[in-house]
């Protein structure tokens, strides 16, 4: 005698899988929607820009302007340090002024730095944030689709058997719209909703009395 197994045919559905399948695209900043360059049915590939929002915050506006002002008196600051150094080199100006220069010019940096995270935070590109430090405001943010690697792996059942999909032709599919155009959002407001489909789930349904075979054949690890 050997053990041997028992095959049983349940009823299942494919569906998505939780936290994976579906990605929502939030505002990073609050604003009013000026453009949607896609809609619910439609894919659209890694990166994609998806809407443009017209800027209505109060604390974006004055960390642009914050920034400005810094780097502006970040070159004054060194301007005069420059015309300065011969003179305090021949005793002309003491010492102790280029010290207070040299505080006011690490005092600036730091509220630089400081606009320059907040601005980060909120989605600003580095040109974008260049462009804002030379008096160049920034006025409206495009939000993209989230950017995938080029390859992803997942494990299937047990987790021997692992399958390597390639993306080269992957796009998500916009699955819904929360926002119109014209309307006001908050940052963190949900936009619209993704999909992502290259993996998904069978979800069987069996019968009570099957319950706790499945549960050992899962714990097993049976075919």
């Amino acid at each position: 005698p050997t053990s041997y197994y028992r095959q049983i045919e349940i009823p299942g559905t494919i569906v998505d899988r939780p936290g994976v399948s579906d990605r929502g695209v939030s505002a990073p900043v609050a604003g009013v929607v000026s453009r949607i360059h896609s809609f619910p049915g439609k894919t659209v590939q890694p990166n994609a820009p998806l809407f443009t929002l017209r800027l209505v915050s109060d604390a974006i506006h004055n960390a642009q302007l914050e920034l400005f002002k810094a780097t502006k008196e970040i070159e004054i600051a060194r301007q005069q340090r420059q015309r300065l150094e011969g003179l305090a080199a021949s005793g002309g100006v003491p010492g102790v002024r280029m010290i207070d220069l040299e505080n006011e010019i690490q005092r600036l940096q730091v509220t630089a730095i400081g606009s320059q995270q907040i601005l980060v935070a909120r989605g600003f590109s580095l040109e974008q944030i260049a462009a804002a430090s030379q008096g160049d405001f920034v006025t409206e943010i495009t939000v993209f689709a989230p950017v995938e690697s080029t390859s992803r792996t997942d494990s299937v059942g047990d987790g021997s058997d692992r399958h390597s999909l390639p993306q080269d032709a992957f796009a998500f599919e916009v699955q819904t719209l929360n926002v119109a155009l014209g309307q006001q959002v908050d940052a963190g407001t949900v936009l619209c909703v993704l999909a992502d489909h290259r993996l998904l789930m069978i979800e069987g349904r069996g019968f009570r009395k099957d319950l706790s075979v499945i549960q050992r054949a899962a714990t097993s690890g049976l075919p």
